[in-house]
């Protein structure tokens, strides 16, 4: 569990220093996750999983010292979380899918 949560820590630290590199240079950056659901052996573990997921977009989000100048986030739970949580947004017009 130690080990588990130094490697995350360090995933997270590697992503969030890339992105805010790219970001500093003027580019775009896609941090995304893997669009098949990922399970675990319980539905207890698998929301766990989903929930560090979530955590680490968060985390990146914080991180990168410079603010982007746009998001573009699918919904769901992990996209309030990047919202509310990682650019700390209290309010938001929905003006509609974006596809």
């Amino acid at each position: 569990e130690e080990v588990e949560g130094e490697v995350f820590k360090q995933v997270v630290e590697i992503i969030t220093e890339q992105a805010a590199n790219e970001l500093s240079a003027g580019r775009d950056v896609l941090v995304m996750t893997s669009r098949p659901l990922v399970t675990a052996a319980t539905p207890e573990l698998t929301l766990e999983l989903s929930q560090r997921v979530s955590q680490a977009l968060v985390q990146v989000v914080q991180g990168l010292g410079v603010r982007p100048s746009f998001i573009i986030a699918k919904g769901g739970i992990t996209s309030s979380d990047t919202a509310t949580k990682g650019l700390g947004v209290k309010q938001a017009k929905i003006i509609g899918q974006a596809a």
